[in-house]
């Protein structure tokens, strides 16, 4: 069963004496994977493929399911996870957001992916695409 005292923190909420060692402890294992050549790396080159939606049955994604003349869900998401592995137009890539995004100019398709999971497959103009780039960074792949 916890003690009382034996947690870190006193009762005005501030970390003990007898802390110290725990914490420098948790410091070290922190340290250990943080390393600080990341802030200064470039934008993540590759990207894992696609593998479905990571929710699928949402009014959004039946909405644009819809409008993309898609007959079931299922079409729908195999469609996008194809667009998304293919070499169609560009990939992009927001650091800020951690997702990938392919667009084609020519279909005026877009898919936003991160780890293997689609997140939005939709119709986007050029002009809307472009908004999309600056709002979220969007750096070239």
């Amino acid at each position: 069963m916890f003690r009382e005292q034996d947690h870190p923190r006193g009762n005005d909420g501030k970390f003990t004496d007898k802390d110290t060692s725990a914490g420098e402890k948790l410091r070290e294992a922190v340290s250990i994977y943080s390393d600080d050549s990341e802030a200064d790396a470039p934008p993540q080159k590759r990207h894992e493929p696609a593998t479905g939606f990571n929710r699928l049955e949402t009014k959004h994604h039946q909405r644009h399911a819809k409008e993309m003349g898609f007959k079931n869900m299922q079409e729908y998401e195999k469609a996008a996870v194809s667009f998304f592995n293919s070499d169609k137009g560009k990939l992009y890539y927001s650091k800020e957001r951690g997702r990938f995004y392919r667009y084609e100019e020519k279909t005026q398709l877009m898919v936003v992916s991160s780890n293997g999971a689609i997140h939005t497959f939709l119709k986007k103009t050029r002009k809307e695409f472009e908004r999309i780039r600056r709002q979220d960074a969007l750096d070239e792949q």
